[in-house]
């Protein structure tokens, strides 16, 4: 399927120090893909708009206000400054996994993080990840990320039990061989649940 352009105010490069991010193009990628503005376009909008048009919209109402261009009879009404909100919050959202998935890929790049496994099945009813790790040390209240590229996914979760192959409850796993276990996690500002194939990263202590 052809990716759309970004739209003409559309900018993730920023001056020095800057974000780090110059991609513009890939950059608008994840967040057509992203799921809280898949959500936005189809619950909200009923599928009936495009990101780009939206927008596209969204900085023409903004500019529109900044300039006093708004007449009376133009005011928006109660339903779609609401959806206007909950588009603002979609866009941050996936803008905040944006700059976590990157952050993620620099601190590896310098090896202050590291890819430590897979995900190979999620219990939504028990919010319990089984995965296949690696060397590796994980203790309970541990941050770990849970990413996949293609799919604009990039989530952190609080470790709050872990089991090791045996299933017995463990404080603290040092992993020093590949070996599955399972997490209970809590999942921080994610609406849909891991997925299997995605990879586990965790920074450096």
């Amino acid at each position: 399927m052809a990716q759309s352009s970004p739209p003409l105010g559309f900018r993730l490069v920023v001056t020095p120090p800057g974000v780090g991010i110059n991609d513009s193009q890939s950059s608008w990628m994840w967040l057509e893909e992203h799921q809280n503005i898949k959500e936005y376009i189809d619950n909200i909008l009923g599928g009936s708009n495009t990101l780009k048009k939206e927008l596209d919209q969204f900085i023409e109402y903004r500019n529109a206000s900044a300039h006093n261009l708004v007449r009376e009879s133009e005011f928006l009404g109660y339903d779609s400054l609401l959806n206007l909100c909950y588009f603002v919050d979609a866009i941050c959202q996936a803008l905040a996994d944006l700059l976590i998935y990157h952050f993620l890929r620099k601190k590896t790049h310098i090896n202050q993080a590291k890819k430590i496994g897979e995900i190979k099945n999620y219990l939504p009813n028990k919010k319990v990840i089984m995965a296949s790790v690696n060397r590796v040390t994980l203790s309970s209240e541990d941050k770990i990320f849970i990413v996949n590229q293609k799919s604009s996914y990039c989530k952190a979760a609080i470790i709050r039990e872990l089991r090791n192959e045996k299933g017995e409850s463990k404080q603290t796993l040092r992993i020093r061989n590949q070996q599955e276990i399972t997490l209970e996690v809590d999942m921080i500002n994610a609406i849909k649940p891991p997925k299997k194939n995605q990879s586990l990263y965790i920074i450096a202590k």
